[in-house]
This record gives C-alpha cells, structure tokens and sequence, in this order.
C-alpha cells in the first residue's frame, strides 16, 4: 500500500515535470526535520531537475519515535529527452529489537521495452534474513523475461534461488541468452 502511494506520488511529480507549464530548465528542493511528539524526529526533502534531457524528482522522508523504532519512505521519478520514463519507490522500517521489513518497486518504459521490479526483504535476527527480486521485461517486439531470485539467510546458512523464464514474441518460452 505504501509503495503504491509512493508511485502515485512520484507519477504525479513525474506529469508536473513534463507539463507545459515547466518547460524551463532549473532545479529546486526542500529538506527539513522536527522532533515529534512521540519523542523521535521527523524529516523529508524533495529535490527535482529539470532541462533539455529530461528531468527528474526524488523524494524521502524519515521518521521515528524515540523507543528505537523508524520508518523511512522514499521515491524517485525521470523522463528522459526520448520519452524513456520510470519511477521507482521504497518503505523501510526498523523495530526496537532490530527486525527490518523492506518493499521497493520500479518501473519503467523507453524506446526498446518496459518493465517492472519488485522486491522484499526481512530481518528478523541477528543471523535471520530472506529477501525476494522479482522483475518483468517486454521488449517493443514483444519478446520478454520474468524472473525472481529468493535468498534466505537462516543462523548463517545462505540459500539463493533462482527462477527465470524468456519469451519470443509470441508468448512461447525460449532459451535465454547465456552471459
């Protein structure tokens, strides 16, 4: 849910850099920070770009609540001279026992295809960890890849997995390229 909001944030920064009405070049950007009355701080900036290749915005924003507990949301938006675009979002958090909980997701389009990532991961122990990529690519022609890669981390035996598959332009699965 908090990734969702993070791409329609970065979508909506996206649409005002490639307006009518922003069509100078420039930069501009905010940070700032608060103690909360929760006992922790708040903070956030946001940053954009804007010129004769594209431009760009990103943003963050942090906060915690003095008990050893944070969350941290972050995003980023581009367009480039050729119409390529993508966005990209993250949410972390941090509990006072030092478990971490991590969900990001980017996509992504341009002149040769479009695509789609996301990922996962978990901490909840100094020696317990697992985390899962997953990502979708189509060419223009129609070609594509899917694939997701699992790791887990259990009292400091590591385990990776990896699944992918390749597609022709029709939809049939094909041998993928080798390095």
């Amino acid at each position: 849910m908090k990734i969702r909001t993070a791409l329609i944030l970065c979508a909506v920064s996206l649409s005002m850099l490639t307006s009518q009405q922003a069509m100078s070049w420039g930069r501009a950007g905010a940070v700032g920070g608060h103690k909360n009355p929760s006992g922790g701080y708040t903070a956030g900036g946001v940053h954009g770009w804007r010129g004769p290749r594209g431009g760009a915005t990103r943003g963050w924003s942090a906060v915690s609540d003095g008990q050893g507990n944070a969350a941290v949301t972050s995003g980023g938006a581009f367009r480039g001279p050729g119409g390529a675009q993508g966005a990209r979002a993250g949410y972390t958090t941090r509990s006072a026992t030092g478990n971490v909980q991590h969900q990001g997701g980017a996509a992504w389009q341009g002149r040769y295809g479009q695509g789609v990532t996301q990922s996962t991961f978990s901490r909840t122990g100094p020696r317990s960890a697992s985390g899962t990529v997953s990502t979708q690519y189509q060419t223009d022609s129609g070609a594509g890849y899917q694939g997701t890669t699992t790791g887990t981390r259990d009292q400091g035996s590591l385990s990776i997995q990896h699944t992918g598959t390749c597609y022709d332009a029709t939809g049939t699965p094909v041998p993928c390229p080798s390095r």
